[in-house]
Order: structure tokens, then C-alpha cells, then sequence
């Protein structure tokens, strides 16, 4: 099995002439995607990080131009809920 990698997944309109890609998607298997994305409803360097299918959406810390580093802290996030998880999982 080869290593994800984050993808452009940015929906551009016909019209754009600079193509810069605001949204980035992981496909993790198992029907699981992780998405960062900067959304026009906020600042323009603010990045927001979701993954519908655990039914999880928030800002990220980090506010900036490099999306390796919102990637980085969106795959913390959900690491440390999954970790959560597991661990309620584990009490039962």
C-alpha cells in the first residue's frame, strides 16, 4: 500500500486565470478523507480543517501561507481524537 499524499482539491471557476489551490484533501482509506481548506467566511490566512466523516470541522491554529503546516496540525488534531475514541472504546 502506498503512503497518502494531500491533493489539490480545490474547486476553481472557469474564469480563474490564477489557479492557487485553497483546499487540500488526504484520502486515508477506509472511506476516511481529511481535508484543510481556506473557506471566504474568514480571514483570508485562516485555514480550517474537516473530515466530514467523523463529523469533525474547526479552524486551525495556524494562520499562514504554507499548507504543510496546516496539514500537519489537521492530522494532529484528528490523531488526537481518534485517540480519544480508542481510549472510551478501551474502557467499555
Amino acid at each position: 500500500m502506498s503512503k497518502p499524499t494531500w491533493k489539490d482539491a480545490t474547486s476553481y471557476s472557469r474564469n480563474d486565470k490564477d489557479r492557487i489551490p485553497q483546499t487540500w484533501e488526504i484520502d486515508l482509506g477506509g472511506n476516511l478523507k481529511l481535508g484543510v481548506t481556506r473557506h471566504r467566511h474568514y480571514e483570508s490566512d485562516q485555514w480550517l480543517f474537516y473530515c466530514h466523516q467523523l463529523n469533525l470541522e474547526e479552524p486551525l491554529n495556524y494562520r499562514g501561507d504554507d499548507p504543510r503546516r496546516a496539514h500537519i496540525e489537521a492530522a494532529n488534531k484528528v490523531r488526537a481524537w481518534l485517540t480519544r475514541i480508542t481510549k472510551r472504546i478501551d474502557a467499555l
